[in-house]
């Protein structure tokens, strides 16, 4: 399962809903007049958290030698 997150695992950390841009329009009303429309909108953040797939030894010798410097003669 190379770079697939299992969704059983993971569980909200925070959660935010803050206001976004208002689309503001007018409604037609009797003898000319308008009547002004504030469409909200908003913003939401959901920040999620869970375990890190396991490494297995063979993976993990592998990742180590790639990040070690080449010794030089």
């Amino acid at each position: 399962m190379e770079g697939k997150i299992n969704i059983e695992h993971l569980r909200v950390k925070h959660a935010t809903a803050g206001a976004g841009p208002s689309l503001k329009r007018f409604l037609p009303r009797a003898q000319g007049r308008a009547t002004p429309i504030i469409k909200r909108t908003s913003h939401i953040t959901i920040i999620v958290e869970g375990e890190a797939p396991a490494e297995d030894a063979a993976t993990k010798t592998a990742r180590a030698r790639r990040r070690a410097p080449a010794k030089e003669a």
